[in-house]
């Protein structure tokens, strides 16, 4: 669920319903992609083989209809990431600030858009969080979430901060800010 997200997302909200995560679930990728935006899809198919036991099918910028599909990239990286970015940000939302993302969930598709590289490498990271194992599928709960690190370098502590018998509390306050 959200509520176990971490780090926490600057906004998150669940909506009825839920996504299944099988193998004849799409991949759609951008045709053009960064060395960053190819390790976030590697690191997505990786662990989508540990919770369904097998990888997605990749399509190249594909319009879809009647199959699941998870659409990946930055936010601006192909024209139907982008219109279709803009059909499921509520009013008022905008893309965020670099190493951000927007994930979207609902029954028939995950749109994760990244505000960079290093965003969308993040938003993969929250996704996989949301995995519910089931044997050969996964249900992901239909929610809308939009993040971006307060701190440009993610993970950047001092051991300093984790001194005395707070230490894991205050670790955790510290990385739900990043």
């Amino acid at each position: 669920s959200i509520y176990s997200l971490h780090p926490k997302p600057k906004a998150s909200f669940e909506r009825s319903g839920q996504f299944i995560l099988d193998p004849a679930t799409a991949l759609i990728v951008p045709a053009q992609r960064s060395q960053g935006t190819t390790r976030a899809i590697s690191f997505l198919q990786k662990e989508i083989k540990k919770a369904i036991g097998d990888t997605l099918q990749v399509l190249i910028e594909a319009q879809l209809s009647g199959r699941n599909a998870i659409r990946i990239g930055e936010h601006d990286s192909y024209p139907l990431m982008t219109s279709r970015l803009q059909n499921v940000m509520p009013a008022g939302e905008t893309i965020p600030p670099a190493q951000g993302y927007i994930i979207d969930i609902n029954a028939g598709e995950i749109v994760l858009a990244g505000s960079n590289q290093d965003g969308t490498f993040n938003g993969v990271s929250t996704l996989v969080q949301l995995f519910i194992d089931q044997g050969n599928y996964a249900r992901i709960s239909s929610v809308h979430s939009w993040d971006y690190p307060d701190y440009p370098i993610r993970w950047n502590f001092s051991m300093h901060n984790l001194r005395g018998a707070n230490a894991i509390t205050t670790l955790r306050t510290i990385t739900d800010t990043m």
